[in-house]
């Protein structure tokens, strides 16, 4: 539906560092820069697809990581991104994700357990008229590969302490466009 439309293309540039620190030790970082030009996007009014701002994105990524001989793992993640589109913050582009995760062997017999704990900074909704609250989440996961097997079992429980956090919804154009009015959904 629109002649005057331009295919999105994007710029990055990224370095990274990967390094060993001892007998089972890891650690990785990034840092990295992008832009992505012409991003399609649907107009609001017209509900016609046109070419929006730039996003320009700056972040950085880094990972530990520590295994023991038994079995045992300790790995911990942060990610941080700072993105502009226009000079606002585009909708649901938390600034940082944190992650924490642990496992470990039960014994002999091929059980496992892991505990992951999740991190999602807040962000902006509704073209950044709303503030989303960080929120922080637990999962659970036990295990069982017998040894010497080609199969595993797993259960998870996922959210393990029910809590409760909001995730914004896109906006909705045509009831924006119809009404003038912006809900979150």
């Amino acid at each position: 539906g629109n002649p005057d439309l331009s295919a999105e293309r994007m710029q990055t540039l990224e370095a990274v560092w990967e390094s060993r620190l001892g007998e089972g030790t890891r650690f990785s970082g990034s840092l990295y820069r992008y832009r992505v030009r012409d991003p399609i996007s649907l107009d609001p009014v017209t509900q016609i697809n046109v070419n929006a701002a730039d996003v320009w994105g700056n972040g950085v990524e880094l990972e530990l990581e520590r295994r023991w001989q038994n079995g045992a793992i300790l790995r911990g993640s942060y990610s941080g991104q700072f993105l502009s589109q226009g000079g606002l913050r585009p909708d649901n582009a938390p600034a940082g994700l944190a992650q924490l995760s642990a496992g470990l062997p039960l014994g002999d017999a091929g059980w496992y357990a892991a505990l992951e704990l999740r991190g999602v900074a807040a962000r902006k909704a509704a073209s950044n008229a709303a503030e989303i609250g960080g929120y922080g989440v637990a999962n659970f996961t036990l295990s069982y590969r017998p040894k010497s097997a080609a199969w595993d079992l797993s259960a998870s429980i996922y959210n393990l302490f029910d809590k409760r956090y909001d995730d914004p919804a896109p906006v909705d154009t045509a009831l924006t466009a119809a009404t003038g009015i912006v809900r979150e959904h």
